[in-house]
């Protein structure tokens, strides 16, 4: 059997960083757990679900039996700044003057800009739904493969002080998800605030090496259920 698991940077970190050689992110142990099936990574940190719409092609050279999507914080979290203008600032290297006061700016009043802004988020729910419909039927069209979607995990205190509203939207982005894979034959939904024991995710976005490791027990019994 083979495995895609496609998302941003929750499924590829691990928080606090690694302690242990024996920690390693969900898609690590679906390998250990399915030693006769191939388990790729496809992720990247900050992408949100519609780029992956520009990356069908890639998701069906793949040709897996299952796919597992993990979207969402970064679509659903309110933003103070437009992404183009976020990616700027946070570009890696050293910053000229004109970037740094910048970065310093938002830092300082992120709080304020997302306020200011409206609590906008980089992608709307029509849009996450309508990326996932897309990729959906796009994989469909030359697959028939498993489709399992994992929800957006909820985001701390710390999180939605700096970035109000985005609690609320991860609930409203997580019922849509949960809509819409009820909807379809071969889709299944994964909430991870419904996991017992309660995820610890250290820094309100990313999951702790014990979180990974429940994670992928509850992604195997999907699989085979």
């Amino acid at each position: 059997m083979k495995i895609l698991v496609a998302g941003n940077s929750v499924p590829l970190r691990i928080r606090p960083a690694l302690t242990s050689a024996s920690d390693k992110c969900y898609a690590g142990h679906l390998q250990d757990l399915l030693p006769n099936s191939t388990i790729s990574l496809r992720a990247k940190g900050a992408s949100t679900i519609t780029d992956l719409t520009f990356e069908t092609d890639g998701l069906i050279s793949n040709q897996a039996q299952v796919y597992i999507l993990n979207f969402g914080i970064v679509d659903a979290c309110t933003r103070p700044l437009g992404r183009k203008l976020y990616t700027w600032i946070t570009k890696p290297g050293k910053p000229g003057l004109i970037r740094k006061l910048a970065k310093g700016f938002e830092a300082k009043f992120r709080r304020q800009l997302v306020l200011l802004k409206g609590k906008n988020s980089w992608v709307s729910p029509t849009e996450f739904l309508d990326s996932l419909s897309f990729i959906h039927e796009s994989l469909k069209k030359d697959l028939a493969p498993q489709f399992i979607v994992i929800g957006i995990n909820h985001c701390n205190q710390r999180i939605e002080q700096q970035l109000p509203g985005s609690q609320r939207n991860i609930e409203k982005f997580n019922a849509l998800i949960q809509g819409y894979c009820d909807n379809q034959n071969d889709c299944k939904f994964l909430d991870p605030n419904l996991i017992n024991p309660r995820l610890e995710i250290p820094d309100g976005i990313h999951y702790s090496a014990k979180d990974h490791a429940l994670i992928a027990e509850k992604l195997i019994s999907l699989i085979h259920g």
